[in-house]
């Protein structure tokens, strides 16, 4: 999401002097030495969430349990049984204490990291990029802590629309004017480039709040796009968005080991906003283009070919919804996933399916990071083929549904 102005002109862009303050919105490091480094890094930050995930999911669904903080069989549920939230506590606190324990590493790795320790090399190299981006790094998490108080609130009470709206775009604004991440465009227009990204921001909160309507979904749905970021970041030699990208990684997969379906846990509004809204700010924060050859001059627009199955749902479900006169914020069984299960499939081959369908169009985000004109041109078509068939099994579905 980070289409710089000239982004398309890879010598200009890496000859001019102008770079470093580019790369200030957009956490971009140099390439690094040894990448062998970095992936020791990643791969630390990811098994210390998932694991960290592992146990505390468990511990939050008990809490709630005993809280009664469940969600209880209605209209519109699926599920039978009352089942806990917490979730998304459990998620948001393996979030804080990992990053805290990486920040701590960063300001203290000399006396708290072991010299034979790989990752210890990268921290130490890019320490001081990680220390200035600590103040942004804190205001990205107070929003998400807005969007996390707002979520408990309304899985407790069920709030109106409007005050989960008003807090997205707090949250947002904090990120946009806070933290400075916002993403720019071909055209400068700086108040343009801010309004857009705030809307960035909601749309995609809210198509992960969305997608939070089966087992497994949205966490799912999640994982993948978090792997193909992580992947992306990596390789364009970022360090601050793929570590972030790699612990909430970690913790949606250690959620999703307890949330597959059959669930025994819930993210809750508390957990898939918090989810929908980190991963809306390090598309904005990530660097997509290869920087080199005629390659990937298209890459910029890859999250909108990654994130296409959860936008698609929450267009069409908004769509729906106003179409007939509903707040589009009011649950109903309109999204993909219900009209795949009314079409027969059982609730776990539906979730698969989106999975497949998201999977899909990941495959054509990473290969648009090289890709050159021909190929972007097909990948779009492809992307949009995959888009056409949803709508049409959604068609199918609905008539379905409207015959009996």
């Amino acid at each position: 999401m980070n289409v710089v102005i000239n982004h398309i002109c890879t010598e200009a862009l890496a000859s001019s002097p102008a770079l470093p303050a580019l790369a200030k919105y957009s956490g971009e490091y140099p390439r690094l030495a040894a990448p062998a480094a970095l992936a020791a890094l990643l791969a630390a930050s990811f098994a210390a969430a998932l694991v960290l995930a592992l146990v505390l999911v468990p511990l939050a669904r008990r809490l709630f349990l005993r809280l009664d903080f469940v969600d209880r069989p209605g209209e519109r549920k699926i599920h039978a049984a009352a089942i806990p939230y917490g979730g998304g506590a459990a998620l948001f606190a393996t979030l804080l204490i990992v990053l805290g324990g990486g920040l701590a590493a960063v300001f203290f790795g000399d006396r708290l990291l072991p010299a034979w320790l790989a990752a210890k090399a990268v921290l130490a190299e890019n320490s001081s990029g990680i220390r200035d981006k600590t103040p942004a790094l804190a205001l990205v998490f107070l929003a998400a802590g807005v969007l996390f108080v707002m979520g408990l609130v309304d899985d407790r009470r069920r709030l109106p629309a409007w005050p989960k709206l008003l807090a997205q775009l707090a949250a947002a604004a904090i990120v946009v004017w806070g933290a400075g991440f916002y993403a720019t465009f071909y055209v400068p227009c700086g108040w343009l480039d801010r309004l857009a990204s705030v809307l960035w921001i909601v749309v995609v909160t809210n198509a992960f709040n969305f997608l939070d309507n089966m087992d497994g979904l949205s966490a799912g749905v999640a994982a993948i796009v978090l792997a193909v970021l992580v992947a992306v970041t990596a390789a364009a030699g970022q360090i601050f968005v793929p570590v972030l990208a790699a612990v909430l990684l970690g913790a949606v997969l250690g959620f999703l080991a307890y949330n597959f379906p059959p669930a025994s846990v819930f993210l809750g509004d508390a957990g898939s906003q918090v989810v929908g809204f980190l991963i809306a700010v390090l598309a904005i924060m990530a660097n997509y283009y290869p920087g080199a050859g005629d390659g990937g001059r298209f890459s910029p627009f890859m999250p909108l070919v990654l994130l296409a199955i959860p936008l698609y749902d929450f267009t069409s479900v908004t769509l729906i919804r106003l179409a007939r006169g509903k707040s589009p914020f009011v649950g109903d069984t309109n999204h993909f996933s219900h009209r795949l299960v009314a079409l027969g499939l059982s609730r776990r081959s539906a979730v698969l399916i989106v999975y497949l369908a998201t999977g899909t169009t990941a495959v054509g985000a990473l290969l648009l990071r090289s890709a050159g004109t021909v190929e972007s041109v097909l990948i779009f078509l492809q992307t949009l083929a995959v888009v056409a068939i949803i709508a049409v099994f959604e068609r199918v579905a609905g008539e379905r549904v409207l015959k009996d």
